[in-house]
């Protein structure tokens, strides 16, 4: 009898080399594959909007919104992929904490924009109620976002359609405690941890991780047969006075573009997907601007020392030299204006160690993939001076 018949197959070397990572081998591989992923969508949410910008020419309304729905369904993707890869992350370890100083309303008002952009609340009004209206928590203000866009989220899949959500956020006794409540959507919707695992199972799932990680509570209670309540306590204190000042981060370079050669205002545009580059490139040289592309960091390197552009828009992840040893070698140039040079990293990569990653090798601004051209447009401001005729030939 052949013994191996009861043996079990061991896969190959390249199958399921996820699976056998751990701790930080693993987190390392789940940012990198949300690099990736992110990468492709940038390219799609990106050209939506410039379209429904008018970059190209005008566009009726059914065009518009066509282009709005597949902008939308987009974002809800990018949303889902990186709320797996989050989950993932986090059951592969312990993920670190970075503290700061929060606004709760702000915080609040970020997560309720970002889900109205998408499908979840586009037909639930939503009543937000801070007190005090300047309560502040020492907490990540990622992870806190996270919570109160699952909290929501949640109240949006068990309120009625034409019921109103209301956010109500306190804190007591070093607690912050919200509550999200509304009409039920089913009066015999008794167990809506079940109702939600089939409906947003990522979702949940991340949520009852942080929340665990916290050290807080998730509860759900139905006061009426046609109403219900979402509880969230998470112990978090308020911050010390200190702390309400954000911390200071020290950027090189500088926020005043020096004029190139000619007069002529140039951005490098360092990233080597291609989708991206075209529809970055396109918008920018419509605003005016002449355009310079490098398709790895050894390229970026060199044309910063060759043309002086006013701006570097640097991706993190490229081939034979990546973005990070891209901006310290620029930052390390014996050339003064090459080290002036203002570098806004670009990264798939989310996360406060992310950011503060590019700003320590020396970048000027982080930029998160993807990202839209409204976002494109405020770094640029902040960096460039934009010619005034170009930026009117773009809007019209």
């Amino acid at each position: 009898m052949n013994n191996d018949l009861g043996q079990r197959a061991e896969p190959p070397d390249h199958e399921f080399a996820s699976t056998r990572l751990t701790g930080a081998d693993r987190r390392e591989f789940l940012s990198s594959v949300g690099h990736e992923i992110r990468g492709p969508l940038s390219s799609i949410i990106t050209h939506a909007e410039v379209l429904c910008d008018g970059v190209y020419g005008r566009l009726d309304d059914t065009q518009t919104a066509v282009l709005k729905s597949i902008q939308g369904s987009a974002k809800e993707t990018l949303r889902l992929i990186s709320d797996w890869i989050e989950l993932e992350t986090l059951e592969a370890g312990q993920p670190a904490t970075h503290p700061t100083s929060c606004l709760v309303v702000e915080a609040c008002e970020q997560c309720i924009g970002e889900l109205r952009n998408g499908a979840r609340l586009c037909e639930t009004s939503l009543v937000l109620d801070v007190q005090p209206r300047n309560l502040r928590v020492s907490a990540d203000l990622n992870q806190l976002k996270q919570l109160i866009t699952g909290l929501v989220s949640a109240a949006a899949l068990t309120v009625r359609t034409t019921g109103q959500i209301q956010l109500c956020i306190t804190h007591l006794g070093d607690v912050l405690q919200m509550t999200a409540s509304g009409p039920l959507e089913n009066s015999t919707q008794l167990r809506p941890l079940d109702h939600l695992r089939k409906s947003n199972p990522i979702g949940l799932a991340m949520m009852q991780k942080l929340v665990a990680i916290q050290g807080g509570t998730l509860d759900f209670d139905a006061p009426s047969d046609s109403s219900f309540r979402w509880l969230l306590s998470l112990p978090l204190k308020i911050p010390s006075a200190e702390e309400f000042r954000p911390p200071a981060l020290s950027s090189p370079g500088v926020k005043a573009a020096p004029t190139g050669s000619g007069g002529a205002l140039t951005i490098l545009l360092a990233d080597d997907q291609p989708e991206l580059v075209s529809v970055v490139s396109h918008y920018l040289e419509a605003l005016g601007f002449q355009i310079i592309v490098a398709k790895n960091g050894k390229e970026a390197v060199e044309q910063v020392c060759l043309y002086h552009p006013q701006l570097v828009l640097m991706d993190i992840r490229m081939p034979v030299l990546d973005g990070l040893e891209a901006i310290r070698q620029i930052r390390a140039s014996e050339d003064l204006a090459v080290r002036a040079v203002p570098i806004v990293s670009l990264s798939g990569l989310v996360g406060v160690k992310e950011k503060e990653k590019c700003l320590a090798a020396g970048a000027n601004a982080y930029l998160i993939k993807p990202f839209g051209v409204k976002e494109l447009d405020s770094i640029i401001k902040e960096f460039v001076k934009l010619p005034r005729q170009g930026n009117e030939a773009a809007r019209h």
